[in-house]
């Protein structure tokens, strides 16, 4: 369908771009309130295991390497076919600014819990509001039993509904797909980010034929 359809027709890519944006608006719809309460019962049960911070510590190595590992492929690829520079955007409003260490805090802790859970499009403050009340749950295990009930059956519940949305999805999701190939060829047409694709490329393909199977 991608490749089918003309660069030019302007209609068609709006409807494309239209369903690419329900479907991703679909599937936030009700990951935030199985996030909300799925967490907070997995890291019960895993503190009442001793498992949790075992686990934490090794997903932060595992990340630390991740980013370790992925830079060095991006920097040996970068050296090795060195694509051409890519001019500056001359529209510097329209560009997104960079997040510091000082936003991503104050946007982990906002003014209030209410505004991490209305906040659709950044889950961290939701995600460590659930860790927060899943490590709640173990300091008093006889209070806390009702609740960590409630948790595990609404977890239960929307996870029935994330599934049934998830196939929904796959309809949607040619949509989506077909409008991000078209984004591709669009770009692919100018010869400026025309380097940068190629090496984006080979950096996939190192990545899976190399750094994947070796882990």
């Amino acid at each position: 369908l991608a490749l089918a359809v003309p660069l030019e027709d302007a209609w068609l890519r709006n409807v494309l771009g239209f369903l690419y944006d329900l479907s991703i608006r679909i599937g936030r719809y009700a990951l935030l309130p199985l996030m909300l309460f799925a967490v907070p019962v997995a890291v019960f049960q895993q503190n009442e295991d001793k498992e949790f911070w075992k686990n934490l510590g090794r997903s932060a190595l595992l990340l630390l390497a991740s980013v370790v590992a992925l830079s060095l492929v991006g920097v040996i690829v970068a050296a090795t076919v060195q694509p051409a520079r890519i001019p500056l955007v001359t529209d510097a409003p329209s560009a997104a600014r960079p997040t510091g260490l000082k936003d991503l805090l104050l946007s982990i802790f906002p003014e209030s819990p209410f505004a991490a859970l209305l906040s659709g499009r950044f889950l961290l403050p939701a995600l460590f509001l659930a860790i927060l009340v899943g490590l709640a749950f173990s300091h008093d295990r006889a209070a806390t039993r009702p609740a960590v009930q409630v948790f595990d059956s609404l977890s239960r519940i929307f996870y029935q509904i994330n599934s049934a949305i998830a196939e929904f999805l796959g309809v949607l999701l040619i949509a989506a797909t077909a409008r991000c190939v078209i984004e591709f060829r669009a770009a692919a047409r100018t010869d400026v980010y025309l380097p940068l694709l190629i090496t984006v490329g080979i950096e996939v393909l190192v990545v899976e034929l190399v750094v994947l199977p070796a882990v």
